[in-house]
């Protein structure tokens, strides 16, 4: 099986994910899918490809969490991204950005790891990068809290949350993104050190399996993402917006936590 092996863009280089329109960017990462662009820096070789099976039992907190994610995949009749929050679960609309999604479910699926990160924003509410942040600040081995901060990508499971900062090199007037998984990470089959994380966001752009494909729909919607490790450690330090058809990887702030209560 052939392997790539991750680069991670670090020069300054003016690719943007969040800025091209859609149909450049998902033309992009099709054209790219046996040939990808490779910058700057190489990550050694780590484990063959194999799937993770999770070995976790869903916790409370992180199954209602999902079930909140299910009802607007079943209930959704208006959707679209935006920057302000509209939901109104009657006529089936929900219309937020990718930080507003997070909040309105955790609201209601953990409310104290919701009022911890909005206590901790930098603004009226969190964004991406203070979700980045707020996880970055939870120790591994912490036991007491609303929060779990997950240190490894393979060790991600459905409900938990996933937080990058931008990049310096994407232009956009973004902090960054942040997305629920929803189910565990699998080796990737094309990139070595790298793990396709199925997940939920609301976003303009679409993903690797991404059921917002064939549709004019912008906002929520479930796709495949790539997530580059470090081979030492495991932790998360880069992401590829298009999983395994990525034709650039991001080396960025990446944290990974579990919601408790």
């Amino acid at each position: 099986m052939h392997h790539c092996t991750v680069r991670l863009a670090s020069m300054l280089v003016f690719v943007s994910v969040a800025c091209v329109p859609e149909a450049r960017a998902q033309q992009s990462a099709r054209r790219t899918q046996h040939t990808p662009s490779i910058i700057a820096r190489t990550m050694e070789a780590l484990a063959p490809s194999a799937p993770v099976a999770s070995n976790d039992p869903p916790t409370p907190t992180s199954a209602r969490t999902m079930r909140e994610l299910e009802s607007i995949a079943s209930n959704m009749r208006v959707v679209s991204y935006r920057h302000d929050t509209r939901v109104n679960v009657r006529e089936g609309r929900y219309e937020f950005d990718c930080s507003g999604l997070i909040a309105w479910v955790l609201a209601r699926s953990a409310p104290a790891a919701h009022r911890l990160t909005v206590e901790q924003a930098s603004g009226a509410r969190p964004l991406a990068a203070d979700y980045t942040r707020s996880f970055l600040r939870v120790s591994p081995t912490q036991q007491r809290g609303p929060w779990a901060r997950i240190a490894r990508v393979e060790d991600a499971r459905a409900g938990d949350i996933l937080a990058w900062i931008r990049p310096r090199i994407v232009r956009s007037n973004n902090t960054g993104h942040v997305v629920f998984v929803t189910g565990a990470p699998r080796r990737s089959t094309r990139y070595e050190n790298a793990w396709l994380v199925p997940i939920a966001d609301s976003s303009r752009y679409r993903h690797q399996d991404d059921d917002r494909e064939g549709t004019t729909r912008t906002g929520f919607g479930r796709g495949t993402i790539l997530i580059a490790e470090d081979p030492t450690t495991g932790a998360p330090r880069a992401f590829g917006w298009f999983g395994d058809l990525s034709p650039y990887v991001f080396d960025t702030q990446i944290a990974i936590a579990r919601p408790l209560r």
